[in-house]
């Protein structure tokens, strides 16, 4: 089934407002919380902490732009390639009377394999940004559990406090791999609100 324009538009802006309500808010508030106990607990490593979330928040606003357009130009092809669809579909009499069905394929052929293009290079960027921040989530964690790690060695924090960050520390790389997955969704769910 074909969506029509305010069926997209309405399907955007309820999945936008979903996610910022289910995924994007409390993962925030998580973050800010963990954020305020390591910077509370140990100012070092509070400041390794955000450093490593101001990093991956970096990373998500510099390819901010370039993964919007990405995604309004996949969308505008996806829309191009379904509405030639509903026209031959519509008018699939008119093609086969008048032996027009070898242009009318190579030409929704062309608009396919574009569509396909465009998506494949939407997908592998946001594959590529979802990496990239998954590496300075790890490179974060493996920084305070390394400190973490000698503070205990040290005796300057107790086991039970650093099992406790290490808890804290797997949740936040769900939390914040969740968030990075959720901003590329938005970005396509707005690229598709664009089209």
């Amino acid at each position: 089934k074909l969506a029509s324009p305010i069926e997209r538009t309405a399907t955007t802006c309820f999945n936008i407002v979903s996610d910022i309500i289910t995924y994007i808010i409390p993962s925030i508030v998580f973050i800010l919380i963990n954020l305020g106990f390591l910077t509370y607990y140990n100012s070092y490593l509070g400041l390794i902490f955000i450093l490593g979330n101001l990093s991956w928040m970096g990373v998500i606003y510099m390819y901010w732009e370039s993964l919007r357009v990405l995604s309004r130009d996949y969308e505008l092809s996806s829309l191009k390639t379904d509405s030639y669809l509903v026209e031959i579909l519509n008018n699939l009499d008119k093609v086969i009377v008048r032996g027009q069905y070898t242009d009318e394929t190579a030409e929704f052929n062309k608009l396919k394999e574009d569509t396909i293009s465009k998506a494949y290079t939407y997908y592998s960027t946001v594959a590529n940004v979802v990496f990239l921040t998954d590496v300075i989530i790890l490179a974060t964690i493996f920084s305070c559990i390394g400190y973490g790690m000698y503070m205990v060695k040290t005796k300057q924090l107790s086991v039970r406090l650093f099992i406790t960050i290490f808890t804290l520390f797997i949740l936040f790389r769900e939390k914040v791999t969740g968030i990075a997955l959720q901003t590329a969704d938005m970005i396509e769910l707005y690229g598709r609100s664009e089209a």
